[in-house]
C-alpha cells in the first residue's frame, strides 16, 4: 500500500520484528510497535522520530496522541 503522498511504496526496515501499526489521522506519523518499544516514523521517509520504552510489549492495536 502507498505511503505518503506519493503513488510509490515506500520499503523501510525497522531494526526488529514489527508487533503492529498505528496511523493518526491528519499526521504525517506512523507508529511501529517492536520488541520492547513503540517507534514514530515519518510516513515517507521512513526516518525514526521518536522511541518511547514499553516493557513486554506484545502487540500495537491503536495510538493515541496529544
Amino acid at each position: 500500500m502507498p505511503m505518503g503522498t506519493s503513488d510509490k511504496a515506500t520499503r523501510w526496515s525497522t531494526g526488529s520484528q514489527v508487533r503492529g501499526l498505528a496511523l493518526l489521522d491528519g499526521t504525517e506519523r506512523v507508529y511501529v510497535g517492536q520488541d520492547g518499544a513503540v517507534t514514530a516514523h515519518d510516513l515517507t521517509t521512513g526516518k525514526q522520530l521518536s522511541r518511547t520504552e514499553v516493557p513486554g510489549l506484545v502487540s500495537v492495536r491503536q495510538a493515541i496522541a496529544r
